[in-house]
């Protein structure tokens, strides 16, 4: 319309300032190359969107290694928006998760976590008691709302040997001189058979 005046939209995909360039080919076609608009580039503040998901890994990041059942372990876990930026406001009072395990596993508190800082709740204590020993799949679940986020799989390993679990199959009543045989089944503190132990 005679007014020089063109509009243009952009999606920034992460969270921090963007530097945005605008320049003027004022060549056309062919012409001269393009020269940069007073004042570019201009900086641009991009914070996070809403909230999506959650990561959960091991305390220091990454992927959660293969476990001890019965022996609580650390994890970390963080708020992220649709892009995988972090939610930094996603921070105190009622903003919490839930941990469980995806296949129905016994963790010993379900109970709401601590509140997240900056969204980020750094170390949660994770104890598994279970009958089941691998594979293992960590899920937060938002207190209060539908956003999750899962663990990698992992592997979960038998504690140490219970003598109290542990179960032994006495022969039945023979005549002296006739050699017996007793099954032994070692088990650790959680019913899990040992299926690592060997040896004397």
């Amino acid at each position: 319309n005679g007014d020089g005046t063109y509009t243009a939209s952009y999606t920034p995909p992460a969270a921090g300032t963007d530097a945005i360039a605008i320049t003027l080919d004022t060549g056309g076609p062919g012409g001269a190359a393009a020269v940069a608009i007073g004042g570019s580039p201009y900086s641009s503040v991009v914070g996070p969107g809403a909230l999506d998901h959650f990561t959960v890994e091991t305390q220091g990041g990454g992927a959660i290694g293969t476990q001890t059942a019965g022996t609580p372990f650390n994890i970390r876990v963080t708020a992220r928006d649709s892009e995988g930026n972090l939610v930094t406001s996603f921070s105190g009072g009622a903003n919490r998760v839930t941990i469980d395990e995806v296949g129905g596993e016994t963790i010993v508190t379900t109970d709401p976590t601590d509140a997240f800082l900056h969204g980020v709740l750094s170390a949660h204590a994770v104890p598994i008691n279970s009958t089941a020993t691998s594979p293992y799949q960590l899920r937060a679940t938002r207190d209060g709302g539908t956003e999750e986020g899962l663990s990698n799989v992992f592997t979960l390993i038998p504690g140490a040997a219970s003598a109290t679990n542990s179960l032994a199959t006495p022969p039945p009543s023979s005549a002296a001189g006739v050699q017996k045989t007793i099954l032994i089944q070692a088990r650790d503190g959680n019913n899990n058979d040992r299926i690592s132990t060997s040896g004397t």
